[in-house]
């Protein structure tokens, strides 16, 4: 028996620990939640430094070619992504951590709560901790395990750089979430000062009344019930007295400058980080010295107009008694009468009484505002979805103050009509003038995606699940969907057919299918992918029979859900599509009771199954997913914005803020008929990086496909659009003698257009920057029929 191959390295310089015991230990042990979370920051920074540290040693002994390369390949494509991951994890206990610190010192978390939670990060750091040593230990002891994979990697670009990127975009995220939770204890600090100003103004302003009171009560009460005697002088004395100490502010214009004060030295926050999803920090877009004021414009400017109008008619009541009885008083001297007497008791009896009135409405609206600005001003609310969130309402009537009068309005429509019209006649005159390759390459560099500007359109162009945050749209598909796994687990049938057009949100819903309905047990198969359930392995494959046999042997009768994506992928120069499509329906047949099934086909592939196979006869429904509800993109594409914590401007250098996201998606929803991923890609194709103002949005004309589409070209793309991916030698056995002299030259002529793109293996697929334009352009010329009505189920 060969024995495995020693490591010639020593051991020591790939047994680096994750993080130092001693920083971890200190850390937990830190009594005060501040000490506490700062010393978890450090470990965090250690085990960046650690794991690059790892990481470089490992590429460049990959680089030199050295004896370790097959550990270090090891290291750098499976191991550095479980390190990643630990970072991650690190991360988000940290952000709960300094959330937590927030809530406890606001009073909205016990110190038993903060002491389960720290206990809580402690055990599952710990534990990821020993994993990823325990995983690098395995390698270091089993070389042998790592022929096979080290084989792939040979092949396969060094995944070091990505990785050294993201570690820094990780350290920069934990300084943010740093500087946040600072900068959150500071606007607790400053929130506390404008409730303070709402309370002092009116409760100074009740204090005053209810002493006045108090006092010309206990005056009036002092006077003898004789009237020729006792004398009323001194109580108009003490009425001049309070008239002239009324509290500050005195006007509501005096108030509304101090909260502008206020309001105005609060942190801007306008990267809001709010919680984390999937590995992603989900942020929000946030002024926050604007929103507070506008929220406290908006929702309680009503409650201090009432306010200060109830004060200010009192204060003149109170002027116009003091002028009354000094005038009174003067006159009985000048006169020698004594009518002030009994006059002047009278006035003071009667104000007296409005004043407590007066009192008691003023209380009800201290206790209105006291409720919203102490349940809304705090700083533990940033992490709410609706923080600061203004009524509708409210919006609309502060919105008319500022609106352009409906003159103006027309004025400025009918220009902009007028400019568009000439725009449009001009640019038809040079339409006519370019040739239909000149139109495509047009198209086609249109909608291109700026490498500089990636990290922002990467969030817009990536398929498959996000996490369920990003979730827009789907309602009536979910409530569906929850009915029908119900059903399946009470023992009915459990088959779902997802259809939809190219970039429907297909590969989105499947995955969430899974994480939301079945807690992550599901198994995914894709073709030429390997498969691990139950601690077995299935290696590659395109015979979706083996791949489905693994599954019913190894599942051990436990439910599960089977997600198929992209069925059209399944074929292969040995097992036909035709072939793969049977065995999936005879599995279906046999075990949807204890599988259930979710598998998804593009509308092209949907209508042959329909025809060929009656489909719908084996799956229990048939959710159709091609189209979307524009404000249900528009969700979407200010989720995913939020997530990138990124700020665009316009090409002149002004803040673009998701209040203006809907009139820049009007022409986008437009173009892609509903289609969310299309719609998605068009708002990445409009994202540019420039070298002053950063991110620009820059709305790409709406250029279109030319309406020409020949016979041999209408059938070249619909083939290629049914397999989704194909090359030369399937589609010479599918085309015959005739694909030399007809088809070869077309797809040529594709490939330098841009139409088709040539993958790394060597397959072709049509460009997904127009792989919409081509379907419906299929559709119109009836090369594939149109999509299924979104009604027609089978159950």
């Amino acid at each position: 028996m060969t024995q495995p191959a020693k490591v010639a390295v020593p051991v020591s310089e790939y047994r680096l620990p994750v993080v130092s015991p001693e920083e971890i230990s200190s850390g937990w042990q830190h009594p005060e939640p501040a000490d506490y979370l700062a010393a978890l920051a450090r470990s965090f920074g250690a085990g960046v430094r650690q794991f690059t540290q790892i990481g470089q040693e490992a590429e460049a002994e990959v680089t030199t070619g050295g004896p370790n390369a097959l550990l270090a390949r090891y290291v750098l494509y499976d191991w550095m992504d479980s390190a990643k991951h630990y970072l991650l994890l690190l991360r988000d206990v940290y952000f709960e951590g300094q959330k937590a610190l927030v809530l406890l010192e606001e009073s909205e978390l016990p110190a038993e709560a903060f002491a389960t939670l720290k206990a809580q990060g402690r055990e599952i750091v710990e534990a990821a901790s020993q994993q990823l040593s325990e995983a690098l230990d395995g390698a270091l002891r089993h070389p042998e395990a790592l022929r096979s994979p080290g084989a792939a990697w040979k092949f396969q670009a060094s995944p070091w750089p990505v990785y050294l990127a993201q570690f820094a975009v990780l350290e920069e995220q934990v300084a943010a979430i740093t500087r946040q939770g600072s900068d959150l204890r500071q606007v607790g600090q400053q929130f506390g000062g404008i409730r303070a100003l709402f309370s002092s103004t009116f409760g100074n302003y009740e204090r005053y009344l209810a002493e006045m009171a108090e006092e010309l009560h206990a005056g009036l009460t002092a006077l003898p019930a004789d009237e020729a005697q006792g004398s009323v002088a001194p109580l108009v004395k003490l009425l001049a007295a309070f008239v002239a100490r009324e509290p500050e502010p005195n006007t509501a214009t005096e108030f509304l400058e101090q909260l502008e004060v206020l309001t105005g030295s609060l942190p801007e926050l306008r990267q809001l980080i709010v919680g984390t999803e999937a590995g992603l920090l989900l942020r929000r877009e946030l002024s926050l010295p604007r929103a507070t004021l506008a929220w406290l414009e908006a929702e309680l400017i009503s409650e201090v107009q009432d306010f200060f109008a109830h004060r200010n008619q009192l204060q003149n009541r109170l002027q116009v008694a003091l002028r009354t009885s000094e005038n009174r008083l003067e006159f009985d001297r000048q006169e020698g009468r004594d009518l002030a007497r009994r006059e002047i008791p009278q006035a003071l009896g009667q104000l007296q009484r409005g004043m407590e009135k007066t009192r008691e409405e003023l209380l009800a609206l201290s206790a209105s505002v006291s409720t919203a600005i102490e349940r809304e001003l705090r700083a533990s609310n940033a992490y709410r979805d609706n923080f600061l969130q203004l009524d509708v309402r409210q919006t609309l009537q502060q919105y008319a103050r500022y609106q352009r009068s409906g003159w103006q309005q027309i004025q400025h429509w009918l220009l902009e009509r007028v400019q568009k019209i000439t725009e449009l006649g001009q640019e038809r005159i040079r339409e006519g003038q370019l040739s239909i390759s000149e139109r495509v390459v047009r198209v086609v560099r249109n909608r291109s995606l700026q490498p500089a500007a990636a990290h922002y359109t990467n969030m817009f162009v990536t398929q498959g699940y996000l996490g369920e945050s990003f979730l827009v749209g789907r309602d009536a598909e979910l409530q569906r969907m929850r009915r029908i796994i119900d059903n399946w687990q009470l023992g009915y049938r459990g088959a779902v057919l997802i259809s939809g057009k190219r970039l429907s949100g297909k590969s989105f819903f499947g995955e969430l299918i899974g994480h939301k309905f079945f807690n992550n047990r599901y198994v995914t198969l894709a073709p030429a992918t390997r498969v691990e359930l139950a601690g077995r392995f299935l290696e590659p494959t395109h015979s979706l029979k083996e791949a489905l046999d693994f599954v019913v042997k190894n599942s051990h009768q436990q439910p599960l859900m089977v997600w198929i994506d992209d069925l059209g992928r399944w074929w292969s120069e040995e097992h036909a599509l035709a072939e793969n499509i049977l065995n999936l329906l005879k599995t279906v047949d046999y075990y949807s009771d204890r599988l259930f099934f979710v598998v998804a086909a593009n509308s092209c592939l949907y209508a042959m199954l329909e025809q060929q196979y009656q489909v719908n006869r084996y799956f229990q429904a048939t959710l159709f997913l091609d189209q979307m509800p524009a404000e249900a993109i528009q969700q979407a594409i200010t989720i995913r914005h939020g997530a990138t914590q990124m700020q665009l401007t316009s090409d002149e250098g002004e803040p673009i803020l998701p209040d203006a996201f809907p009139g820049l998606l009007r022409p986008i929803y437009r173009a892609c008929k509903g289609r969310i991923g299309d719609a998605l890609r068009h708002w990445a194709y409009a994202i540019r990086f420039h070298e002053t103002y950063g991110l620009t949005f820059e709305p790409n004309t709406s250029y279109g496909l030319p309406d020409e589409l020949s016979e041999d070209a209408g059938i070249l793309l619909r083939m290629i659009l049914l397999d989704r991916s194909t090359n030369e030698f399937y589609l010479r056995r599918q085309f015959g003698p005739a694909f030399r002299d007809r088809f070869q030259p077309q797809v040529q002529r594709f490939l330098h257009l841009g139409i088709l793109l040539r993958l790394p293996d060597g397959t072709l697929e049509i460009n997904p920057a127009i792989v919409c334009d081509i379907e419906r352009a299929l559709e119109t010329k009836h090369f594939i029929p149109r999509a299924a009505d979104a009604n027609n189920s089978a159950v």
